[in-house]
This record gives structure tokens, sequence and C-alpha cells, in this order.
């Protein structure tokens, strides 16, 4: 598929999830604006350290609980559990930021051939991306960069301190 119309279709989904999920009140009604934090910080990240260490610094700054969670939602919608914790702001938007974006990117490795595992199993598929990294990150680096100017384009810039 091609990486900017699966960038604006994943985009689009996550924008959906973003306001269902602040409206019932589970997540911090910055999350966009973390999200366009992760986007614009991520891709760098990645061409400086490279994709493994990258996407593990956010899987760590997402946490394993918050990233299940994330997984959860894009899988099912966020259903149960926004009638279970409805206003209880069981996502931080900083943690849901690195959450959704390890996901989506290795939701789009997967589609693109490159990544076996699931990216339900993080830990999983960064143990498989070792080997792979830079080719990995040449064909990811659209995707980003679409996913970038979307989340510029629609969220705006996190209040001082934030980014």
């Amino acid at each position: 598929m091609d990486p900017v119309r699966r960038a604006v279709e994943d985009f689009s989904k996550l924008q959906n999830l973003i306001a269902q999920g602040i409206e019932s009140g589970i997540l911090d009604e910055d999350m966009g604006q973390s999200f366009r934090a992760r986007a614009r910080s991520v891709l760098s990240m990645i061409e400086d350290v490279g994709l493994v260490p990258a996407l593990s610094f956010c899987f760590a700054r997402a946490t394993k609980s918050t990233y299940n969670r994330v997984v959860s939602a894009w899988q099912k919608g966020w259903g149960a559990e926004a009638q279970r914790e409805r206003g209880k702001k069981v996502i931080g938007k900083e943690e849901g930021g690195y959450a959704f974006y390890l996901f989506l990117v290795l939701s789009y490795l997967r589609e693109l051939g490159v990544l076996k595992k699931d990216p339900a199993q993080p830990v999983e598929a960064l143990g498989e991306l070792v080997d792979v990294q830079v080719l990995a990150a040449k064909l990811l680096t659209p995707y980003c960069i679409q996913l970038k100017k979307l989340a510029e384009a629609v969220y705006t810039r996190e209040k001082p301190g934030g980014e």
C-alpha cells in the first residue's frame, strides 16, 4: 500500500479514537498534541540512533500497560473500557502519544512484510527488526513524514513544558 494513503487512513482512525477517548474521559484532552510531538521527534530520533533504539525508547515511555490499552482500542474501540473507566484518565498524554505512535509504526512495518511478528507484542517485534532496521527505516520514512504533516496540521502545539 502507498505509504501516504496508509498514513492518511491511519491518522483518520487515530483522530476518531482520540476524540472518543477524550469524550469518555479515558484520554487526556491534550492527547492529540502529544501525538503531534511524538510524530515530530521520533522520526529524527530514528535517523540519529537507529530504528530499534528509537522504537524501544517509545515503548519504554509508553509503558506496557498503556501500549496494551492502545492496541486493544485500535482493534476493538474503547467500548467496555470506556464504560468501566469513564472519567478516570487511565491513559496519560505522554504515554498514550508514544504508544499510539509505536503501534502505528509497527503495524505499518507488518503490512509492508518487513515485520512478521504481531505489533501487539512490541518486544518480539523489535527483536525481529534488529537485522533489518536500516531497510525498515528507509521504507518507514514516507509514512512517518505523512503522519507528522497530518499531526502538525490538525493538532496544535503542546502547552509550554510539554514538547
